[in-house]
């Protein structure tokens, strides 16, 4: 059985699988769920129980790895769904990106596939966990990042094995790994004067071995691009696919993916340096305005607005002993007042990452 801290280990049972299609209520932000008032501050919390020393002073970006799928999803026209994001200066320089969901459980009440039933029946986890992420360091687009994102699991076989020894290899042209943090599950807060509980369990698990699950109809391909660009934001390189007919899984693949990412990576360089250009802009806008506290919104089309206003900011349930750094002291050419909107056309920027 998994530890607490460690993410859940991949063990499928041997030969066919029938399962029901997923049901009940779950997760769509589950660090929001539990902490509303500061979603972030479960990150800060295992970063500095992980790496006391980690210098925050030098992070130009502090996000969950859904809202950049979502600026690459409208970057790339891959979808027209809205969305928005909270984005909070602090210090002057630093750029808290908050995800801002209409809900942040739901009730599954129609037909919704088998994939987390799928993740329960191939995986091991420690009980009474119910999540687990990971934080990575890197740099991209002149901003020093750090990006939490929600692990599915870890291999550690022969078959990891063999992957860790070939990722070691062919990793050199990846956006470099600078930092890998654990973050276990916590207990519940309900508001931002709570306090968290950081307990150090379980075992550290390479960043080579980390795996991302999915499921498909066997009569449907994967998409692959949306795929290898989720790995690449958290550098994910292990994917697992489970194909089913009416939830009788017979086909389940395990694949090494850091030759894809790589590939993905050097044919959208375009929307790559777009992306880095867009994020530069968003914190621009965001440090000259007054309350430094934006909403970066898009309803559809091909226009993506910065309002800022005077929203409850993120950072006020991270400890300012988190916060750290020196005070930012650059002059911003782009200034926004309460109620100004700032739009983006899909594309922009050449910047070279």
């Amino acid at each position: 059985m998994a530890n607490k801290g460690s993410p859940p280990l991949w063990s499928p049972p041997a030969g066919p699988l029938k399962l029901e299609p997923d049901s009940g209520r779950v997760y769509i932000d589950q660090n929001a769920a539990r902490i509303p008032d500061a979603p972030l501050e479960p990150l800060f919390g295992a970063l500095f129980a992980q790496n006391p020393d980690f210098e925050i002073g030098s992070v130009d970006v502090i996000t969950d790895r859904n809202n950049i799928r979502k600026l690459l999803r409208f970057l790339d026209g891959t979808s027209s769904e809205s969305f928005q994001i909270q984005v909070e200066i602090i210090d002057g320089k630093r750029a808290l990106f908050t995800r801002m969901e209409n809900e942040t459980t739901t009730v599954i009440q129609s037909f919704r596939g088998y994939g987390r039933n799928f993740e329960k029946a191939c995986t091991k986890s420690a009980t009474g966990t119910s999540g687990y992420y990971r934080i990575t360091s890197f740099r991209f687009g002149g901003l020093q990042c750090v990006v939490r994102h929600e692990t599915d699991g870890y291999i550690d076989d022969a078959l990891g094995r063999a992957a860790v020894q070939k990722q070691a290899k062919t990793t050199d042209s990846l956006p470099q790994l600078l930092e890998t943090l654990q973050l276990a599950d916590s207990a519940p807060a309900s508001t931002h004067t709570s306090t968290i509980t950081v307990k150090r369990e379980g075992n550290e698990v390479d960043c080579s071995s980390i795996l991302e699950i999915k499921t498909r109809a066997a009569s449907k391909s994967l998409d692959m691009n949306e795929t290898a660009a989720q790995l690449w934001i958290s550098q994910t390189p292990h994917l697992a696919v489970g194909y089913h007919k009416n939830g009788l899984f017979n086909d389940v693949q395990v694949r090494d993916m850091t030759q894809n990412v790589r590939d993905w990576e050097r044919s959208n360089q375009k929307v790559l340096c777009s992306l880095g250009y867009l994020l530069n802009q968003i914190i621009e806008v965001v440090k000259g305005s007054a309350s430094q506290v934006a909403v970066v919104r898009y309803d559809g089309g091909m226009k993506l607005e910065v309002i800022a206003g005077e929203q409850k900011a993120p950072s006020e349930g991270v400890d300012a002993k988190w916060q750290g750094g020196k005070q930012g002291t650059e002059d911003n050419n782009l200034m926004a007042k309460k109620g100004d909107q700032y739009k983006v056309s899909k594309h922009v920027g050449n910047e070279h990452i």
